[in-house]
C-alpha cells in the first residue's frame, strides 16, 4: 500500500480495508487518486526496487483541490487521463540543439493535445522551462513532480513523492517511471537520463518510449533505438558558427569617408547564434517554440534588426558580464576590413563588411568614450563609473591595434543626425534589402 499525504485533505478516519475500485480508503477524501494513479505509484515502486508501503506521496492543496481531479466528467480528470513526460540532457549553449528541440517540443505538445494527455515534467529538471513555457503556448495541463519534501509554493499542480533515505529517487527517473508515454528530445550518452529511459524501454517493452535523434557525437538515441525505443524524426544538426567566407567581390571603398581615419568610429554587426541582444531566455524560447527557424542569423539580420529598432543594443561579449557595452573602432573602415582575419578560437571574423558608422565628434558627444588599455591588473586602479571602459592588451594578440571605443548601455542611433551615420554593407544586393527602412546613407564597401 502506497502512503499517501494531502495536507488538510488527509482523513484517515476509516484507514483499514480495500474497496473493489482499488483504491484504500485513506485516498478517498476529494478522489484525487484514481485507480489509474494507484497504478502508476505501484510501477514507480517496482522500477526503483521498494515495496509500495515505503512510497510516500503528497498533493498540494492546489492539486487535489483542482477542479480537474473532483470532476464528475471522465475527459476532465487529470489523474484518469494519459500522463506523458518529457524529459532532456542538459542543453548547453548550442542555439541549434535549442531550434531541434523546441521543434519536437512544440510537436509533443500538439500530440499530447490530440491525445487528451498532461504533461508530466520533473521539478528543477533541464526541460522543465522549456517545457512549461510549451504547455502554456500550447494550452497542454501540467502535473510537476517534485522528490523529496520541497516546502517551496507553486502555481504549478505538484505531486510530491518522498522514498526512503536508503533510495535515492533523481527526478527525473521519477517522471520517467511514471509516465504513461515519455518523449525524450534529446539523451545524451552516459547519462541520468539516458539510463532512466534505457531501464523503461527493458522494463515495458512496448511503444510507449520516443527518443528524438540527432547527429550529435555523444547522442544515444541510436543505443535506445536499438534497445527497443522508437526514433523520433531524424533531424541532421549543423554546428551553429559564423561560415568562413570571403567577400563576394573585390571592396572598392568608394566613398572617401571609408578612408578617413579617426574620423568615424566603426561598429560592425555579426551573424548572431541564439538569443539576441538584449532578448530575455523567455523571449528566446518563445521564438524557438513559435517559429522553429534557424537561430543563427546572418549579419545582414543583424543589421536589419539595428535599423528597425533604431538602437544598438550593448552586450558583454566584449567586457565583463557586469558591464554590458557598445564597441567601436576608430580604425577607417577600408582599413579595418583588408585587415580582417578570422578567429578560430572565436569562430568568426574580427570585422563583417556590415554595420554602422558614427562620426567621431557625434559619437562623443553622446557619451562614447575611448577604451582604457592595461594589463589586468591595472583594472583595480580604475575608478568604478570608468570600469566598462577597461581592456587587458592581450597576450596572444594586440588589442590596441583595434583603437577601441565603448558606449555602456544601448544607443539610440535616432537622437543623432542622420548625416553623422552611415551604414554599410557587403553587396548591392544587401542595400536593396535595407533601403526602404534605412533613414540613414547606405555605402556598399
Amino acid at each position: 500500500m502506497v502512503h499517501v499525504v494531502s495536507g488538510q485533505l488527509m482523513n484517515q478516519q476509516d484507514p483499514s480495508g480495500m474497496p473493489s475500485d482499488g483504491i484504500p480508503n485513506e485516498w478517498k477524501p476529494n478522489d484525487w487518486i484514481t485507480s489509474e494513479i494507484h497504478s502508476r505509484l505501484s510501477r514507480l515502486a517496482s522500477a526503483i526496487g521498494i515495496d509500495q508501503d515505503e512510497l510516500v506521496v503528497a498533493a498540494g492543496n492546489t492539486l487535489a483541490n483542482h477542479p480537474s481531479w473532483a470532476s464528475g466528467q471522465a475527459d476532465l480528470q487529470l489523474g484518469s487521463r494519459p500522463w506523458i513526460a518529457v524529459v532532456s540532457s542538459h542543453l548547453g549553449h548550442n542555439p541549434v540543439l535549442h531550434r531541434d528541440v523546441c521543434r519536437n517540443l512544440a510537436q509533443a505538445m500538439i500530440q499530447c493535445r490530440r491525445r487528451n494527455g498532461v504533461l508530466l515534467v520533473a521539478e528543477g529538471s533541464a526541460i522543465q522551462p522549456w517545457a512549461m513555457r510549451a504547455a502554456e503556448l500550447f494550452g497542454v495541463p501540467v502535473i510537476q513532480i517534485v522528490v523529496g519534501v520541497d516546502e517551496a509554493a507553486s502555481d504549478t499542480l505538484t505531486l510530491r513523492i518522498q522514498t526512503p533515505d536508503s533510495v535515492n529517487l533523481l527526478r527525473d527517473e521519477a517522471v520517467v517511471y511514471l509516465a504513461d508515454r515519455v518523449d525524450a528530445v534529446y539523451v545524451r550518452c552516459k547519462g541520468k537520463i539516458a539510463q532512466a529511459v534505457s531501464a523503461r524501454v527493458k522494463t515495458r517493452q512496448d511503444a510507449t518510449t520516443r527518443v528524438a535523434t540527432t547527429s550529435l557525437p555523444k547522442c544515444a538515441a541510436k543505443e535506445l533505438i536499438q534497445a527497443g525505443a522508437i526514433g523520433w524524426i531524424h533531424i541532421q544538426h549543423v554546428q551553429a558558427q559564423v561560415q568562413v567566407q570571403p567577400l563576394d567581390h573585390e571592396p572598392t571603398f568608394a566613398d572617401d569617408w571609408m578612408h578617413q581615419d579617426g574620423e568615424w568610429l566603426i561598429h560592425c554587426t555579426r551573424a548572431c547564434d541564439g538569443a539576441w541582444p538584449g532578448q530575455t531566455e523567455s523571449q528566446y524560447r518563445d521564438e524557438l517554440l513559435l517559429n522553429a527557424d534557424a537561430p543563427v542569423r546572418p549579419p545582414l539580420e543583424t543589421l536589419q534588426r539595428i535599423i528597425r529598432s533604431r538602437r544598438l543594443i550593448a552586450s558583454a561579449i566584449a567586457s565583463t558580464k557586469a558591464y554590458p557595452v557598445v564597441c567601436f573602432s576608430s580604425v577607417a573602415l577600408a582599413d579595418l576590413l583588408i585587415a580582417r582575419s578570422y578567429r578560430p578560437h572565436l569562430k568568426r571574423w574580427d570585422y563583417e563588411p556590415w554595420g554602422i558608422a558614427i562620426r567621431k565628434s557625434a559619437a562623443i558627444s553622446t557619451g562614447v568614450q575611448q577604451v582604457i588599455y592595461g594589463v589586468a591588473t591595472d583594472r583595480k586602479q580604475i575608478r568604478a563609473a570608468d570600469q566598462f571602459r577597461f581592456q587587458a592588451v592581450g597576450k596572444t594578440y594586440d588589442w590596441t591595434s583595434e583603437k577601441e571605443w565603448r558606449f555602456e548601455g544601448d544607443l539610440r542611433l535616432d537622437a543623432l543626425d542622420p548625416s553623422d551615420l552611415r551604414v554599410f554593407v557587403a553587396s548591392s544586393s544587401g542595400k536593396q534589402q535595407i533601403e526602404k527602412h534605412c533613414p540613414w546613407k547606405i555605402s556598399v564597401v
